[in-house]
C-alpha cells in the first residue's frame, strides 16, 4: 500500500500505530510487532496475526527515513523498518530508533510518502487447526477473518 500525506505549508508529521483488535489473546508468541487477525464472527477470539514494514519514504519528494521513538517499549526484536504498536514514528533526515521523541531528525516538508506492506513470509499467519480447535472455531464453512492496524497522525510539532 502506497501512503501519501499532504499538508497545506510545511510541516512535521508523525504517526502512533495501535490494533483495534489488540486486546484479543494471542495463544502464540504475543509481541508488539503483530497486529491481531480475529474471527469476523466472533471478534473476541484471535485467529492469526500480520505484521507490517514500511520502505521507501520520502518527504517532498526527496529521500528520508521513517524513525522511530522510545516513548513506548518495543517487545520483541526491534527492527528499523516495523511497524509496532505503540511508539511515535516520523519521517526524518537520519535514521534513529530508540531516541526520545523530542530528539526525532524530524524533515518538515508539505508531502509525505511511504510504503507499507505485509512483513517477510513468515509476517502473517493463522493459527494452526488444533489452536483454533480449542478456542471453539468450527472450520466447516471456512474462516472469515479481519484486522485493523490504525495509524494516527500529527503534524507539526
Amino acid at each position: 500500500m502506497s501512503l501519501r500525506l499532504n499538508a497545506m505549508q510545511k510541516t512535521y508529521l508523525t504517526f502512533v500505530a495501535s490494533d483495534t483488535y489488540g486486546d484479543t489473546e494471542l495463544s502464540v508468541n504475543n509481541t508488539s510487532e503483530w497486529f491481531h487477525l480475529v474471527d469476523k464472527a466472533n471478534p473476541e477470539n484471535t485467529v492469526g496475526a500480520a505484521d507490517f514494514i514500511w520502505s521507501d519514504a520520502t518527504v517532498d519528494g526527496k529521500p528520508a527515513f521513517i524513525s522511530r521513538a522510545n516513548d513506548v517499549a518495543i517487545t520483541g526484536k526491534s527492527y528499523n523498518n516495523v511497524l509496532y504498536k505503540g511508539p511515535t514514528n516520523g519521517w526524518t533526515s537520519e535514521q534513529q530508533s530508540g531516541v526520545d521523541k523530542n530528539a526525532l531528525a524530524l524533515i518538515p516538508g508539505e508531502v509525505f510518502q511511504s510504503n507499507f506492506r505485509h512483513g517477510n513470509s513468515n509476517g502473517t499467519f493463522i493459527l494452526s487447526k488444533d489452536e483454533l480447535s480449542k478456542k471453539g472455531i468450527d472450520l466447516s464453512n471456512g474462516l472469515d477473518f479481519i484486522g485493523e492496524a490504525v495509524l494516527t497522525f500529527n503534524f507539526g510539532v
